[in-house]
């Protein structure tokens, strides 16, 4: 089992960001170039970020009436079910999603 931390950095590598860290329980930092200032980045809690790692990633969500699952080919599948995250639909896809991100880095 990963913390928090760990699958943002790996989720981070995935999508090719090279400097990355971790500023406080829930905050995450990354540059997209070594030039440009640092952001903040946490797709297990901001939709934007979470939608943007699903496109550079290109993970595919599908939508179910208990639950979502997140995919990509080669990587297997990762589901959760609403009411393991309050019944908030979106925390479920951010959490799907960004253990997708860690299967892809693992397979890279």
């Amino acid at each position: 089992m990963t913390t928090e931390r760990e699958q943002l950095e790996l989720a981070a590598k995935a999508c090719g960001f090279h400097d990355y860290r971790s500023v406080g329980i829930h905050l995450f930092e990354v540059k997209s170039h070594p030039t440009w200032p640092w952001v903040i980045w946490n797709p297990l809690h901001d939709d934007g970020d979470c939608a943007r790692m699903e496109a550079a990633l290109g993970i595919d969500v599908k939508w179910y009436k208990s639950g979502v699952i997140a995919h990509i080919r080669d990587t297997g599948i990762q589901s959760e079910v609403f009411i393991n995250h309050a019944s908030d639909k979106n925390a479920a896809r951010r959490a799907a999603s960004v253990a997708i991100a860690v299967e892809i880095w693992r397979l890279m």
